[in-house]
């Protein structure tokens, strides 16, 4: 399995898994363009090479770009998300999309090489994530916009995987103090149903890395209130706070960049 992120921002978002069989994208954030062209640069394919696209949330352009693009250009794609996502598509691009070009979410999918399981997220929209599972091999679980993901269920369910993304967007204290942006604005992307944090993505890593994992790709970093640096310096410092070191000394971390791509 590998996975690569092609674009990450508030920018655009997308994220390109491959597996066994299928070549698989997460978001399409940006113009359908510029994603063949990170998809030709990252892997020699582009969005003739995909087969099902899934689309974490709607309403936020940075994740649905070019949902129509592809749909009418790309007859073979199939899109899957939740039935309220692919509802406010429909309200987002005012018109009704062909529903047979989509798999409507619900519980595990289970399919001839894999196993599709969606997760809810808190974020102000409905947002889920998910775990992509080759059988008898590999599994990568993404996890997009969101507040604080704390369910006890759910980080059991995704426990001990081999790779994951995870949200790191701000640093608390960037956020709170940043000069450019509104109150109204800071409240949303600090509120529980918002944003992560760099300290509370860590916290998130502690509890789902298990014997098995083998790479961290930190996503979605804001612009104005976080860099890879800061992020870094924050996650490798609580590593060591909470005595991780061990636990960590084999597993890879990453950033997702904007307008570069980032192989886990």
């Amino acid at each position: 399995m590998r996975v690569i992120s092609l674009m990450s921002g508030s920018k655009g978002n997308c994220t390109l898994v491959v597996t066994e069989k299928y070549n698989l994208l997460i978001d399409v954030g940006g113009s359908a363009k510029k994603i063949n062209e990170q998809l030709m640069i990252s892997y020699g394919i582009d969005l003739d090479d995909i087969g099902i696209i899934f689309i974490t949330h709607s309403s936020h352009i940075d994740h649905i770009n070019s949902v129509k693009t592809i749909l009418n250009k790309y007859e073979h794609i199939k899109f899957y998300c939740s039935e309220v996502v692919y509802n406010e598509l429909n309200e987002h691009f005012k018109t009704i999309l062909d529903e047979n070009r989509f798999i409507i979410s619900s519980l595990q999918s289970t399919g001839k090489s894999l196993d599709i399981t969606p997760f809810k997220l808190n974020h102000d929209k409905e947002c889920q994530g998910y775990m992509i599972s080759e059988h008898n091999g590999e599994t990568y679980v993404h996890i997009a916009d969101n507040g604080k993901l704390w369910d006890k269920d759910i980080i059991q369910a995704l426990y001990n995987k081999e790779y994951y993304s995870i949200e790191s967007n701000h640093d608390l204290t960037l956020q709170i103090n940043d000069t450019k942006r509104h109150e109204g604005l800071k409240r949303r992307v600090l509120g529980v149903y918002g944003h992560t944090a760099n300290h509370d993505a860590m916290e998130l890593a502690f509890k789902l890395v298990g014997e098995r994992t083998k790479g961290i790709l930190f996503n979605h970093l804001s612009e104005h209130c976080n860099s890879v640096e800061l992020a870094s310096l924050t996650h490798d410092n609580l590593i060591g706070i909470w005595g991780k070191r061990t636990e960590f000394k084999n597993i890879k971390i990453k950033y997702a960049l904007q307008d570069n791509i980032v192989e886990l």
